[in-house]
């Protein structure tokens, strides 16, 4: 992605890594040096519900890896968009509270 795609009905925005096909299914993937399942898959969901990304059926993590020949190891993949993106919208209840924004 070289723009930040956006949500206005929660006002919030961000810039995914990139989008693609896995066995099929439109997937939205995200490169990181080592991977938090939960939150990587929260960040996703949240890009996921933006204008434009409607079509995502599942999400992806790509962790880094230089011990392997291909420099990543196995992807993890996750379908469950919507639970991801209720504990988003729970994490960001929180964070507005706690800083008053």
């Amino acid at each position: 992605f070289d723009k930040a795609v956006f949500n206005e009905e929660f006002l919030y925005a961000g810039t995914p890594d990139f989008e693609g096909i896995s066995e099929g299914v439109p997937t939205l993937c995200d490169v990181k040096r080592t991977i938090d399942k939960i939150k990587v898959f929260q960040q996703l969901s949240a890009y996921s519900k933006c204008v434009g990304l409607e079509h995502i059926k599942q999400l992806m993590g790509v962790e880094l890896n230089n011990k392997t020949a291909q420099q990543f190891s196995k992807p993890a993949i996750e379908t469950r968009i919507d639970n991801y993106f209720s504990m988003f919208l729970q994490k960001r209840k929180a964070f507005k509270q706690r800083y008053g924004v």
